[in-house]
């Protein structure tokens, strides 16, 4: 949560939550709207997820 948000304060203008639980994603998303300007929007995680061409930086967060 704290990467996210931490990229939001310092100027990302959008952030795409992919996460496996639907609910931690949404409360990320919506703790990103809340917390900063930055626009913020879930996208549930599957084996076959393609990151779109759009992107320009991904932040991998996986506890382990």
């Amino acid at each position: 949560m704290a990467i996210a948000v931490e990229l939001a304060l310092v100027g990302a203008k959008k952030i795409i939550v992919v996460n496996r639980d639907q609910s931690r994603g949404i409360r990320l998303k919506e703790l990103i709207a809340k917390q900063t300007k930055c626009q913020s929007e879930y996208l549930k995680w599957t084996p076959n997820f393609q990151i779109p061409d759009e992107i320009d930086a991904v932040v991998n967060a996986t506890t382990i």
